[in-house]
């Protein structure tokens, strides 16, 4: 059985332009690194703070079924922004399942990257998510 090359998208606001440029990074990655047949999951318009988006589920269903070798994201924050969840993919189900992890963007590729990379990558993520909070927690003050 061959295993399939799987990447993943996600906007939090529903976005086509920026969806599709994410599309189209990961197909350019994947055809110039010799990663064919890629199959895309996309959530448009989706919050990353849980796992529970309609194309993320298909896609771990299809890891947890043993039929994904490798997942290709732009950056890890497109996996979420729920560190302790993403943190559980990286570090728990991936390796279980022996998939291989790149992330374009951030130049990482589990099969060379080292831990602390991986780590140091879930940290900016949860910091800018917590960044992005307040700034919103920020405006709605001023509102009141």
């Amino acid at each position: 059985m061959d295993k399939k090359i799987c990447g993943y998208c996600r906007t939090a606001q529903e976005n086509f332009e920026d969806i599709n440029l994410q599309i189209e990074t990961l197909k350019k990655f994947a055809n110039k690194n010799g990663f064919n047949n890629l199959v895309i999951f996309a959530d448009n318009g989706v919050s990353g703070m849980n796992l529970d988006r309609k194309e993320f589920q298909k896609l771990l269903n299809l890891i947890k079924s043993d039929k994904v070798s490798t997942l290709i994201v732009k950056d890890i924050s497109r996996l979420g922004r729920n560190h302790v969840e993403v943190g559980n993919l990286i570090d728990a189900i991936l390796p279980k399942y022996n998939v291989r992890l790149i992330s374009v963007d951030g130049s990482i590729d589990s099969e060379k990257s080292t831990d602390e990379f991986l780590q140091l990558q879930k940290i900016i993520s949860k910091l800018y998510e917590e960044n992005k909070s307040m700034q919103k927690n920020k405006l709605l003050a001023k509102r009141i």
